[in-house]
């Protein structure tokens, strides 16, 4: 492993091809994994996926057990499929297998202002998929919906000052119990780029991180 002028720890491929010394069929997807371990450790991330869905495949794979903690063992799993870790809080995993440019530059655009945000860290993490879609297309309209059970935790974010959206999600998944955040893109055949953002609490969403899956790719 290496660090990068940019400051990013890339981590290098080690293929799973088969089952290999050591290895057991997974009974999670690496995402799943992943989401287990930050969780348990209550450790902030943040992951932009990669069209391939790698990390959203149960396959052979070798989960480690004799690495010194959580955020070695995701280390790991990240070094395994390819994703280089910006090494931070959170610690976030972006992958190197590549996409078309879109949600990266949506997350990477800056605000002079960004406004406050009151809720759950779910209608949160909605807002932050709001701006994504304004950002990429400034001519349509943006409406969404959520529930809750009464039970979940209500967090508050300060408005802040000359940040881009993702650092905003960085913030966000640092409140309260913490959480992650999951953004992703996925390419019809026509050639068309849709993206999609959500953030998990650790505190309201056990189950859904229990399953976490990707998102099914647009069919248009």
């Amino acid at each position: 492993m290496k660090l990068t002028p940019s400051g990013l720890l890339v981590l290098a491929l080690f293929g799973l091809t088969g089952l290999g010394p050591g290895q057991t069929p997974a009974t999670q997807t690496p995402l799943q994994r992943i989401a287990q371990l930050a969780a348990s450790a209550h450790m902030p991330v943040g992951i932009v996926l990669g069209i391939d869905r790698s990390l959203c495949t149960p396959e052979y794979a070798t989960y480690p057990s004799d690495v010194p903690d959580a955020k070695a063992t995701l280390l790991t799993l990240a070094q395994q499929y390819q994703y280089t870790v910006q090494d931070g809080n959170p610690l976030v995993l972006r992958s190197t297998r590549g996409g078309s440019g879109k949600l990266d530059d949506a997350l990477s655009h800056t605000y002079a202002t960004f406004p406050s945000l009151s809720g759950t860290m779910s209608y949160m993490g909605n807002s932050v998929d709001g701006w994504i879609l304004s950002y990429l297309h400034p001519r349509q309209g943006y409406g969404a919906s959520w529930g809750g059970n009464g039970t979940e935790e209500e967090l508050v974010s300060s408005p802040m000052q000359n940040v881009t959206l993702e650092q905003v999600a960085n913030h966000i998944v640092t409140l309260g119990h913490r959480g992650m955040w999951l953004a992703e893109e996925s390419m019809t055949k026509a050639g068309k780029v849709h993206t999609t953002f959500r953030t998990l609490s650790y505190h309201d969403d056990a189950d859904a991180l229990l399953h976490l899956s990707c998102r099914e790719p647009a069919a248009q």
